[in-house]
């Protein structure tokens, strides 16, 4: 999978960040196209994910956690920030040693759309109502995911696919950014997701999304 945003430094601004583009939806299309997610709960379609990025010179996003395992490429980094419902995964992306720190979130598995959720289900299935408070073998679950490779986790993986997914790739800007996060990061279109992943979503146009092509 492409996973790593290597972007030349010497790149004019406009160019680094069509780079960004580049990588960003090749990823995003291997992930939710070609892969499954497996964990413990079953085998999950990966429906949405968001990408931060935090780059010195050319996409400081401030809304990226810049946490060392986000310096890294190819492994899963959870965030326990904030009240349960907020905690999250990502898959890093980043190169510690150029400083770019970057996390491709699953924003959405299956049958719902958050990223709290996600990690909800991987932790407890796709059962009604959620439990919120996880116990002890839940929490040690956490940490064995954390830093551990995307593909060759027990607790969590990535698995290919027998077969590519239909669907088409819809492009928007980010959810639930945190406050203080301005222009050109707040509105920057950096969320890409599968249409139609569920009848249970919100419509398109209540996501304020739109076609993507690759380039």
């Amino acid at each position: 999978m492409t996973l790593v945003l290597d972007l030349d430094f010497d790149l004019p601004y406009d160019t680094a960040y069509q780079s960004i583009w580049r990588i960003f939806y090749h990823a995003a299309a291997d992930i939710m196209l070609e892969h499954d997610l497996v964990c413990e709960s079953g085998a999950h379609a990966i429906n949405a994910l968001e990408l931060y990025l935090y780059h010195p010179t050319l996409w400081p996003d401030p809304s990226t956690d810049r946490a060392d395992v986000q310096g890294e490429r190819g492994r899963w980094y959870v965030s326990k920030q904030g009240f349960r419902t907020q905690w999250r995964i990502d898959i890093s992306a980043g190169d510690r040693h150029k400083g770019i720190y970057a996390g491709i979130l699953v924003a959405a598995i299956g049958k719902r759309n958050g990223s709290g959720l996600a990690l909800n289900t991987i932790l407890s299935g796709d059962h009604e109502p959620r439990k919120w408070d996880y116990d002890a073998n839940q929490i040690k679950k956490i940490e064995e995911i954390n830093n551990s490779s995307i593909l060759g986790s027990e607790s969590l993986r990535l698995e290919k696919r027998p077969q590519r997914r239909n669907g088409s790739l819809m492009i928007g800007a980010r959810k639930d950014l945190p406050q203080g996060c301005e222009d050109p990061f707040k509105s920057a279109p950096l969320r890409i997701s599968v249409d139609p992943p569920s009848a249970t979503w919100p419509s398109l146009q209540q996501l304020n999304m739109k076609p993507l092509e690759p380039d």
